[in-house]
Parts: structure tokens; C-alpha cells; sequence
């Protein structure tokens, strides 16, 4: 199992961390698999990571579903 740190806008992370939004859907080019862990750090170019919450999770679902670009 692998731990992945992952970047996020804030405006995608507080639904996650109200549980509004339950999942994520992501390329898969860290070679994601059921059972990592991850860390979703809010990130802003202008802010950094220090001004938001972060939110810990395990991967418990994959799909071959592509995002459309």
C-alpha cells in the first residue's frame, strides 16, 4: 500500500470536507490502488497549502472511468 499527497483547489476540497462530495475522480498516474491512503492538501498558487484544512482518506473504490479533458 501507498500513501499519495495530492494537491486540490479549495473550492473542490470543502465538499469533501463538509461530506457533501464523497468521492474524487482523478488520472491515475500514480498507479492508485484500493487500500492506499491520501492526503488532499487545498492549494492555491497564490495562497500555498498553510491557509486550509487538509482531509485524509483511503482509496476504497476504482474504476476504469476516463476524465474527459
Amino acid at each position: 500500500m501507498k500513501h499519495h499527497n495530492l494537491k486540490i483547489h479549495p473550492i473542490y476540497l470543502h465538499p469533501i470536507l463538509s461530506g457533501e462530495k464523497t468521492f474524487e475522480i482523478r488520472k491515475d498516474d500514480r498507479d492508485f490502488q484500493v487500500g492506499d491512503t491520501f492526503t488532499l492538501w487545498a492549494y492555491e498558487e497564490e495562497v500555498g497549502v498553510e491557509k486550509y484544512p487538509s482531509f485524509h482518506g483511503k482509496i476504497i473504490y476504482k474504476t476504469d472511468f476516463e476524465q474527459k479533458e
